[in-house]
């Protein structure tokens, strides 16, 4: 189980991934359940549903099965990635992280994770680097659960938005950085790899190539459950109507 608590406007809001742990208590309070593995009942559990969907990689399935449902054009680039001696590894540089995801997010116009909140999740936090002429273009970050076996995508940026970077480089880079993640935590046991969300029906343009990008690996498109204490769900849709960056 994965517990942190993160800042919401003034207010301290504590989220649980991945598992539900009943306490009548805590329906009383500022409180999220993520992407719960099982299934509770909302009448007793007393708190608000919410379905999203999101794209999974089985990691039980062997090294080749796995590459080969990449689709073939990724399998190339991953491959010219390799060639144009792209580094790819997982460390703790947060600071590294921090400062890519601010300018990312800035140019995005959306909210940026802060170092407080990965300091509270600590070790289920972790980061990868796709690294090209000893500059460091791609990150992704993971929230992960060793025990249930799960590593879920929680953001990836990149330098993508720089006026003096190559796109495609970029490209190549993401997919070969998504493939190493992919099969490092294969190779560490673990039997999920999430996505982190896929955007079922939308129109939006920036969310479809979102979409598609996810797509390219093979994995399947899942439902999943989170769960809100009635104050925070309307607390967060009130937040929602007056910020759009949330």
């Amino acid at each position: 189980m994965v517990l942190f608590k993160k800042k919401f406007y003034f207010f301290k809001v504590s989220e649980t991934w991945f598992r539900y742990n009943k306490e009548f208590h805590n329906v009383f309070k500022l409180r999220s359940y993520q992407y719960v593995q099982q299934s509770i009942s909302k009448r007793r559990s007393l708190l608000i549903k919410k379905e999203t969907h999101t794209i999974e990689i089985n990691l039980k399935k062997n090294v080749d099965t796995l590459f080969n449902s990449f689709t073939t054009n990724t399998r190339n680039y991953i491959r010219k990635g390799k060639k144009m001696n792209i580094e790819c590894d997982f460390k703790n540089d947060l600071k590294e992280f921090i400062e890519m995801s601010e300018s990312f997010s800035k140019k995005k116009e959306i909210y940026s994770i802060n170092r407080k909140t990965i300091e509270e999740i600590g070790e289920s936090f972790i980061t990868s680097f796709a690294t090209y002429n000893n500059e460091i273009i791609v990150a992704h970050s993971y929230i992960i659960d060793k025990d249930l076996g799960i590593a879920r995508l929680f953001q990836s940026v990149s330098k993508r938005l720089e006026n003096n970077q190559n796109n495609q480089t970029i490209s190549i880079a993401n997919k070969l950085l998504t493939s190493h993640d992919i099969f490092y935590f294969k190779s560490n046991g673990f039997i999920k790899y999430d996505f982190g969300g896929y955007a079922l029906n939308t129109n939006n343009k920036s969310l479809i190539g979102i979409n598609s990008f996810k797509l390219l690996f093979g994995g399947e498109i899942k439902s999943c459950q989170s769960y809100f204490t009635i104050l925070y769900f309307f607390l967060l849709k009130f937040s929602q109507f007056l910020d759009r960056r949330y």
